[in-house]
């Protein structure tokens, strides 16, 4: 019995007139129709083929010559151009969870509560709103908010860590670990307790129940 071919024997490369025949272009290693975005991993001229004549062709066909040069060029203009958006949000997208960072760090460092990162917001808004104002809108994209996803988890279980600061100040971190009704998965910080005095078990869980209730959480989740 002979062994099966596999696709990686067979050389199949991009041929560059299957974009002027149906406008397909190689894209990270897949085939991207240009008119509707749709990839293709199979890099075979019937694959395209059978996509152009069963999505385009009837629009398409009596586009020729020049006409048809163009209408590439367009495309590929507009495809150039939505990348460019992409990596451009995705820039602001990292920057924005980088500040978050550095402020829930600020605020460790200087033991004050977790809950004080939406007041901080606040000024911080009103700060740039009076300073630059058209920068307002990169600012309200930053997270600093201890109510995120959390009241529409659907389940979850948490993680608790406790230690002391500089200030001999019991600090305790409640981590979720949780499920939506659409089984998005979602995983942060809730919240972070300064615990007065003594941190037995029934501290600790006092501190947990009273976090759930400012975060809108049952237990019997």
């Amino acid at each position: 019995m002979a062994p099966k071919r596999k696709i990686n024997d067979e050389h199949r490369i991009f041929k560059e007139d299957w974009t002027e025949l149906f406008f397909f272009i190689e894209h990270g290693g897949k085939l991207l129709c240009l008119i509707c975005n749709k990839t293709i991993t199979v890099m075979k001229e019937y694959n395209v083929r059978r996509h152009y004549d069963n999505e385009h062709k009837a629009k398409f066909e009596n586009l020729t010559g020049e006409l048809r040069q163009n209408k590439i060029k367009h495309f590929l203009t507009s495809l150039s151009s939505q990348q460019n958006i992409f990596k451009s949000q995705n820039t602001r997208n990292e920057a924005s969870v980088r500040a978050s960072y550095v402020v829930a760090e600020m605020l460790a460092k200087n033991n004050r509560p977790f809950t004080d990162i939406e007041f901080f917001k606040k000024c911080m808004l009103a700060v740039t709103n009076e300073v630059c104002p058209e920068k307002i809108k990169l600012f309200e994209e930053i997270s600093l908010s201890i109510r995120t996803c959390i009241p529409s988890l659907d389940c979850f279980s948490i993680a608790i860590d406790e230690s002391t600061d500089i200030s001999d100040t019991a600090q305790l971190l409640i981590f979720i670990h949780g499920i939506d009704k659409e089984f998005n998965i979602y995983e942060e910080l809730a919240d972070m307790c300064s615990i007065k005095g003594t941190t037995t078990g029934e501290d600790i869980f006092k501190n947990i129940e009273n976090s759930f209730e400012k975060l809108g959480l049952s237990l019997k989740k």
